[in-house]
């Protein structure tokens, strides 16, 4: 299994280490994979745990992403031009996507011969791990992606997918801001690309609150406008 797992992280003490041992446990017994940390300036010591765990596991490497902007996507984008395997991850180091549910992702794409495999979350029916703004809040975008932009997934709000690099062209434009890189890298693609979905669990944040909020919003709507804007000037 040739793969490389991008993991974007702020301000995770709470979750880092566990989150790195769990997918060295799992994925141990495979040589070619990477583990990618991309660390947003954390301030909470994070860095110094991420610059221990480095010098412990050979397969992980970790990005200390300085800039006056943090933002998601953009650490994501910087982790997919770093990674090695053509075969990418992308997943939250927070705990909430469960490492072992890359191996149901990554079954389904060597089946189907997927371009991108999506980690949905079940949004209809009362989900522990999603609070009640983050849910009716991810419901109501994808109901707007849908109706403007086509449906492609049933969440294509999720943070957990994996994509085959090839899709993957710096020089399209992307949005490149915010926090839904899958957004991005769906509809942000001029080329027809072949999506399926595999269900996962979403578990309870047990340490810190979640990055989702009325900003997280904005940039989507914002995209949405900027997508329909381009493809009427480029019809």
């Amino acid at each position: 299994m040739k793969i490389s797992i991008i993991s974007p992280c702020y301000n995770e003490s709470d979750n880092i280490e566990k989150f790195v041992y769990e997918i060295f446990k799992i994925f141990k017994k495979y040589k070619d994979f990477e583990l990618i940390i991309i660390d947003d300036s954390s301030t909470d010591g994070t860095t110094k745990i991420l610059l221990k765990l480095v010098n412990q596991f050979k397969n992980l490497k970790v990005i200390f992403r300085s800039s006056i902007y943090r933002d998601l996507s953009l650490s994501c984008f910087q982790g997919i031009r770093k990674a090695k395997f053509k075969t990418i991850v992308i997943m939250d180091s927070d705990m909430q996507h469960q490492p072992k549910d890359v191996i149901k992702l990554y079954k389904k794409y060597k089946k189907y011969k997927s371009d991108i495999v999506v980690g949905t979350r079940s949004l209809l029916k009362r989900n522990p791990g999603l609070g009640y703004f983050r849910q009716k809040s991810s419901i109501l975008i994808i109901l707007i992606l849908n109706y403007f932009l086509g449906k492609r997934t049933s969440d294509p709000m999720s943070g957990f997918f994996l994509f085959n690099k090839k899709i993957y062209n710096p020089k399209n434009k992307y949005f490149s801001r915010g926090f839904k890189i899958l957004v991005d890298l769906i509809y942000g693609s001029r080329k027809k690309i072949k999506v399926n979905d595999v269900s996962i669990t979403f578990k309870l944040r047990k340490n810190n609150q979640s990055k989702m909020n009325l900003k997280v919003l904005f940039y989507i709507l914002k995209f949405i406008y900027t997508k329909k804007i381009d493809e009427y000037f480029n019809s």
